[in-house]
C-alpha cells in the first residue's frame, strides 16, 4: 500500500510540476509533510542540503526520502517511476501518433 501512495503522490507531483527540482519543491512538500507525514520539516529541510550535493536535486530527494522511510531497494525507484511515467508516455504516443500520420500521408498520396 506504501508503494501505491509513495507512486500516486510522486505521479502528481511529476504531472502538475514544470521547471525542474526547485519548482517542484512546493508540490513535494505538501505530498510528503502535509499530505502524508512521511517526514518533519527539519527532515525535509536536510534531505534538501543533502541533495544540494547532487546535480539532480528532484531525483536525490526522491531516493533520499524513499531509504530514509522505507529499507526496501524498490522504494527508490518507485518515485523516480513516478515521475517520469506521464513524460514518458505522452514522448512515446506523440511518436507513435507523428508516425502515424506519416503513413497516412505515404498511404494518402500512393
Amino acid at each position: 500500500m506504501i508503494y501505491l501512495q509513495l507512486f500516486l503522490s510522486f505521479l502528481q507531483v511529476g504531472a502538475f510540476s514544470f521547471g525542474g527540482g526547485y519548482a517542484a519543491m512546493p508540490l513535494i512538500k505538501q505530498q510528503v509533510i502535509t499530505a502524508h507525514h512521511w517526514l518533519s520539516v527539519s527532515e525535509f529541510t536536510d534531505l534538501i542540503s543533502i541533495s544540494q550535493m547532487t546535480p539532480a536535486l528532484l531525483l536525490s530527494i526522491q531516493q533520499l526520502l524513499s531509504v530514509s522511510r522505507l529499507p526496501v531497494f524498490l522504494a527508490q525507484y518507485v518515485p523516480l517511476l513516478a515521475v517520469y511515467y506521464l513524460h514518458v508516455l505522452l514522448s512515446v504516443s506523440s511518436v507513435i501518433s507523428i508516425s502515424n500520420i506519416d503513413i497516412w500521408i505515404n498511404y494518402k498520396v500512393s
